[in-house]
């Protein structure tokens, strides 16, 4: 491994349930970002907000 040749540290990576439960959360949290612009345009008119 190109870690263990240029450290002399041996490591092996593994993925496990935190970093699984990581990713859900960036992944939920991206999408409620994403959402917001939606939602507000949402609830009112297009023509309104192409106006502006």
């Amino acid at each position: 491994m190109v870690i263990t040749r240029e450290t002399g540290i041996a490591m092996a990576p593994t993925l496990g349930g935190p970093e699984l439960i990581l990713a859900a959360l960036v992944i939920m949290v991206g999408g409620l970002v994403a959402l917001l612009p939606a939602a507000l345009l949402h609830r009112c008119p297009l023509v309104e907000t192409l106006r502006a």
